[in-house]
């Protein structure tokens, strides 16, 4: 998913004199959005999955546009996406008996990241219990809800294809997708296209549309000091040919002028003005352009449709449960792992030789037990075992803590292990050599 961009004005003008710059664990630029096939294809596809999410709802499907239709509040925490995901689900006409909603932590807890809130990342990860009836969802990274809004109404869009495809691959007289056969059809995940087109066939087109162009910025410090961040957008589709495929379902789903308006308010300044542009076209067309786009659709006639859903229904109080009491503990140990002292930074297994504590201790239990002569056998056998015995300490600030073997992070300070010095006073002088090497830089940059 797309993420924000970096510009450290300050680093540039004093970077010799400051060194490298705070840990920006989020260096991604935006990506150049991900090309789509021709419209008429677009079309098709999104025909053949109306037809597998059904038709007639896809149809009448309520359309997402105004905040009151998620009225759950957002505090970037686990059960907040959830309960976004749940919502969704709700809107889709599914509650918690027919598709269980699994959220799984997978953020790696990071300080000092700019502008962390522009963007996330959320990925369906398959169907899972009795009857595949459970969904899971990796969380890999939590924006604000403008953020995450887009991205989570895709991902849950490929978990409702997903389970359309694997119930009907168990009905062997069910209608065939793109030519498949009913043997093992649905395996594989759905795609990242696929989800994005099946949200404009469960009526999410508008948030889906603004998310594909929605540009936001930060800025922390002052003048030269001054380091901002930005994001262009949280979707990587076009924005031009989302409004156009919005304006076209809209036409074809025989929307009136005063649903029309209520929703391209809605867009963002630039997809509003594609929208018009499109729709203005389409209503020129007029209705024989209408009942050749339903048919590409899969829609049938109108007369065939259920009433328009309303939202209403959907919007029944969620219950908290156990699962969101689980997502509540995760939040809590990832906001401890945050505030461990050194987490993120480089730290070292300080490997000291305890030479003279072992002829000292050596030496005493030799006199004791065999007056002079056996303090200095003591004192050498002492120093021989003090020698080769070399602790494993974290070089951690403040820390010290013994490492076991093959860990790669401190269990005590959160410092990223980085290799192994002699002693802890060695701390500084082995940062500044990997500040050096750019081997800091490397280690913090996921991609």
């Amino acid at each position: 998913m797309p993420q924000p961009e970096h510009g450290d004005l300050a680093a540039g003008i004093w970077g010799p004199l400051l060194g490298p710059a705070g840990n920006l664990r989020v260096r991604a630029v935006d990506e150049e959005p991900e090309p789509l096939p021709d419209f008429d294809v677009l079309l098709d596809t999104l025909g053949e999955l109306s037809e597998l999410l059904g038709a007639p709802r896809c149809a009448t499907a309520y359309q997402l546009y105004t905040p009151e239709d998620l009225p759950e509040s957002w505090d970037r925490e686990l059960v907040d996406q959830r309960a976004l995901i749940r919502r969704l689900l709700r809107y889709a006409g599914e509650d918690d008996e027919s598709l269980g909603v699994r959220v799984v932590d997978g953020r790696r807890p990071d300080k000092d990241v700019i502008a962390e809130h522009l963007a996330g990342e959320l990925r369906f990860a398959g169907l899972s219990g009795e009857d595949q009836r459970a969904a899971g969802f990796v969380v890999s990274s939590l924006g604000d809800l403008r953020a995450m809004l887009g991205p989570t109404c895709v991902e849950v869009a490929r978990a409702l294809v997903h389970r359309a495809r694997l119930e009907r691959g168990r009905n062997p007289d069910g209608p065939r997708y793109r030519g498949e056969e009913a043997e093992g059809e649905g395996a594989e995940l759905p795609t990242a296209v696929e989800g994005f087109l099946a949200c404009f066939a469960l009526g999410w087109g508008v948030p889906v549309t603004n998310a594909c162009l929605d540009p936001r910025s930060v800025a922390e410090g002052m003048g030269e000091m001054q380091t901002t961040a930005w994001v262009s957008a949280s979707l990587r589709y076009p924005p031009d040919v989302a409004a156009e495929l919005l304006a076209t379902l809209y036409a074809a789903g025989a929307r009136d002028a005063k649903f029309v308006e209520g929703r391209r308010g809605a867009l963002n300044p630039s997809q509003r003005e594609v929208f018009d542009e499109a729709w203005a076209a389409l209503e020129e067309d007029g209705p024989n352009e209408a009942a050749a786009l339903r048919e590409q659709l899969r829609w049938g006639a109108p007369d065939s449709w259920p009433e328009p859903a309303t939202r209403e229904p959907a919007l029944a109080e969620l219950e908290f449960d156990a699962h969101d009491d689980a997502l509540v503990d995760a939040e809590e140990r990832y906001q401890e792992r945050l505030r461990l002292p050194n987490l993120g930074k480089p730290v070292f297994r300080a490997r000291p030789r305890r030479t003279w504590q072992g002829a000292l201790i050596g030496s005493v239990v030799g006199v004791l037990f065999g007056g002079a002569i056996g303090g200095a056998v003591g004192g050498g056998i002492g120093a021989l075992f003090g020698y080769s015995w070399r602790p494993s300490l974290c070089s951690g600030p403040r820390c010290g803590v013994v490492l076991e073997v093959g860990v790669t992070e401190c269990p005590k300070c959160g410092g990223t292990i980085m290799g192994e010095i002699a002693r802890t006073k060695d701390h500084l002088a082995a940062v500044e050599a990997l500040e050096e090497q750019g081997a800091l830089n490397q280690a913090s940059d996921p991609t």
